[in-house]
């Protein structure tokens, strides 16, 4: 499951994998909120509680994932967070850079004009 965070002037991304019992963090700045995974773990529990099913997200482990590409301003962060959802959806390792995004942005206009976003 991937769960865009905005942080008031920043978008990070977190992704939930219920079968591997994880939590992963993505931020293009390298920060981390100290309250947002703790609260999406509440948040899981909370859900799988009101379905009548067990599960205790409180001890998964969160992941700061931090070996990615960075931003290298400040207006950017929207189109980083979008391209670690789609290539983490798609398999596909990092391979992008801030030199990239332009092009990227481009390509998600597009999908958006064409009805192809997901």
């Amino acid at each position: 499951m991937f769960v865009s965070v905005h942080q008031g002037n920043h978008w990070v991304l977190a992704v939930i994998t219920i079968m591997d019992k994880r939590i992963e963090y993505y931020d293009s700045m390298g920060g981390l909120d100290i309250t947002c995974l703790p609260n999406l773990r509440s948040y899981i529990t909370m859900e799988f509680a009101n379905k009548c099913q067990n599960l205790d997200a409180m001890t998964w482990p969160q992941v700061r994932v931090r070996d990615i590409p960075h931003q290298q301003n400040g207006i950017d962060c929207g189109v980083f967070m979008l391209t670690y959802a789609d290539y983490s959806n798609r398999g596909r390792a990092f391979t992008f850079s801030q030199e990239n995004i332009p092009h990227i942005r481009k390509c998600i206009v597009a999908q958006i004009l064409d009805g192809n976003a997901a």
